[in-house]
This record gives structure tokens, C-alpha cells and sequence, in this order.
């Protein structure tokens, strides 16, 4: 088993509140979020990416890299895979090319994942998800849920009379979680 770990670089302050799994032998994501203070969970079908593949190479992690481009969630991908790693997977919902995807970044960089680095594990290891206390819903409801209380937290500032300050600067918070990873 090889384990592929990722970081955030200095200056990115992207925090991710949920976990992705893939379940490749049912072609299932599923897909954990927090919206305070539920824990949901909800599946889908792994969707095929249609990569174009690149004519230009690099080195990730000391591994010869191709380049691939594809269409995802409203927004256009550059990765990079090594196909000496034969696994076919990446970061985030990302999959499909004929190696590991060591590096995404959409075109406008607002998004970027890059390995930091790969171990060999002596043994498996597996992957427990807390099911327990996660409420299943589906995609819409959890985007529409998320969206609610954007709103609903300004509101609750408001109602509860802190002052205008806090209150202004709960709305630039919220205002600024505007750009999500999947734009449609």
C-alpha cells in the first residue's frame, strides 16, 4: 500500500471541512461535511473525467511527470501524473489517468494539491469512516444546507445584537467562502 500525503503551502489558507472516499470497486464517492453542527454524508457516482493528455513532462516528488488537462466541477485542470505510480487515483475526486496524480491545480490556481510525499507501507492499512454520527442527504440538500446557513449565521449576528463591527466582520467571513472547488 502507498500512502500519499498532501499539504497546504504557506500562504494558502484553503481549510478543507470534509472528507472524501472512494470506493472504486462500486465507482462511489462518498463525500463527508460538516455544517455546525451536523456531521452529513452523501454519495455519488464517480464521475469519468475525459482527460486530454499533454505533450509536456516534469518532475513531481523526483518522479517523471506528464501533463493532462480536463473539464471538472466548472472549472478547467492541469495535473500532473507519473505513470511509474500505476494508480489510477489523485486528490480530491480526481482519477482516471494511467499513473498517480501527484499535482492539480485549476487554471486560475485558486485551487492547488501537490504530494509532499510517498512511503511504502510494510502493511495495509485501512480506512475506518465514522457512518455513525454522519446524517445521509444528498448533494443538492448539503450545497443548499451549506448556502442556508451562510445566511442564516449574518442573521443570528444580528439577532442577538453583538454590534455592528462583529457583525460586519461575520458577513466579509462568510462572504469570503464564496468560491467553492465545484462551481457548478
Amino acid at each position: 500500500m502507498t500512502r500519499v500525503l498532501l499539504e497546504v503551502k504557506p500562504g494558502h489558507i484553503t481549510r478543507f471541512l470534509f472528507q472524501i472516499y472512494k470506493d472504486h470497486k462500486n465507482s462511489k464517492i462518498i463525500y463527508f461535511g460538516h455544517i455546525v453542527p451536523t456531521r452529513f454524508k452523501y454519495e455519488e457516482e464517480m464521475s469519468e473525467i475525459k482527460w486530454n493528455l499533454g505533450t509536456d513532462t516534469s518532475h513531481v516528488l523526483d518522479y517523471a511527470a506528464n501533463q493532462a488537462f480536463a473539464s471538472y466541477g466548472g472549472r478547467e485542470w492541469v495535473v500532473w501524473y507519473a505513470p511509474a505510480l500505476p494508480i489510477n487515483d489523485g486528490p480530491y475526486k480526481f482519477s482516471g489517468l494511467p499513473g498517480l496524480i501527484l499535482k492539480a491545480y485549476d487554471t486560475k490556481e485558486d485551487y492547488i494539491f501537490e504530494a509532499i510525499s510517498i512511503e511504502k507501507l510494510k502493511e495495509p492499512t485501512d480506512i475506518e469512516m465514522s457512518e455513525r454520527t454522519a446524517v445521509a442527504t444528498t448533494r443538492r440538500n448539503f450545497l443548499k444546507a451549506e448556502d442556508n446557513l451562510r445566511y442564516d449565521i449574518i442573521n443570528r449576528v444580528k439577532e442577538a445584537g453583538v454590534g455592528n463591527e462583529l457583525e460586519q466582520r461575520m458577513a466579509r467571513r462568510m462572504l469570503k467562502r464564496n468560491n467553492p472547488i465545484e462551481l457548478e
